[in-house]
Parts: structure tokens; sequence; C-alpha cells
């Protein structure tokens, strides 16, 4: 576990072209190649994760299983992430070791939170450069589907 510094922008679409010409203009340069990224999000039945986040209440987490497919999550190919914003910094925890069918079928157990279920399935196209020694990150195509009871997507929201 290691500590992280983030910090999210939001860049008008009309810009984004004088974002990436600065980019190279400044010797940045593509890290990877672009790739659909897939998050479903976990919380409570009262949404206390998302409550608490609005808040900015500390500590907090985020629950999510991860994959690089729009389509859906495959076991061995997805992740369990857990992020916490606690008052000593953020930072992220990521296994591949749990069961992709009973956590989106049945749930996950927070200590903090309790039983927390999949609520949305959030997908974007992400392009990855490097430059000043930072990572910079530009995600496009942002989709959400809200997950049901039953742990499917819903379609059309």
């Amino acid at each position: 576990m290691s500590f992280r510094k983030e910090e999210k922008l939001n860049i008008h679409q009309s810009k984004l072209l004088e974002l990436i010409a600065w980019i190279h203009e400044n010797n940045g340069y593509k890290l990877y190649e672009n790739r659909i990224v897939s998050s479903t999000y976990f919380d409570t039945y009262a949404f206390d994760m998302h409550v608490d986040s609005e808040e900015g209440s500390m500590p907090r987490k985020k629950i999510r299983i991860r994959s690089y497919s729009e389509d859906k999550h495959i076991q061995d190919k997805s992740s369990l992430e857990t992020k916490v914003s606690s008052s000593e910094g953020r930072y992220k925890t990521s296994t591949n070791n749990f069961d992709l069918k009973r956590a989106m079928n049945i749930g996950i157990f927070d200590p903090l939170y309790g039983i927390c279920t999949p609520k949305v399935r959030v997908s974007y196209n992400r392009s990855y450069y490097k430059i000043f020694n930072t990572r910079l990150t530009i995600d496009q195509d942002i989709r959400y589907k809200k997950i049901n009871k039953l742990g499917y997507e819903v379609l059309g929201v």
C-alpha cells in the first residue's frame, strides 16, 4: 500500500485538443494504448459510502470491481479494489483473489460499512499520458448503468 495524490479536473470537450497539444509541446508522451475501463461500485442499502464521499467525511471508502471490458466482468480479468481516504492520506488496495459471482450476487462485507452490494457500473475510454513526471489520464465517453437488486444492469439508465 502506498499513499497517492490525485486531482480530478473537468475539461470541456472543446478544449481537449488544446490539452493534448500542450502535452506534446511540453515533451509529454502517451504511456499506454487507450482502453476501456469499467468499474462496478458497491455501497450500502442507504448509500452510506456515497453520502460520506459527498460530505467529505473521513475515513471513507469506495469499493469496486474493476476490469478492462465494457461487456462484463470476468473472474480472472477483474480486480476487487478498495480506495480509502483518511486523515493520513489516500491509498488503494487491489486483489484478484475474490469470488466475483458471490460479490455480484450477494455483495461484499466491509468492517466499516457492513454489507455492500453492487449499485452502479461506470465505463469510459481512458488515455494515459506522462508529463512533468506526472501521470495524466483523460477519460471520455463516460457511461453509467444502474445495477438492480439481483446484480443485473438496468439498461437505458
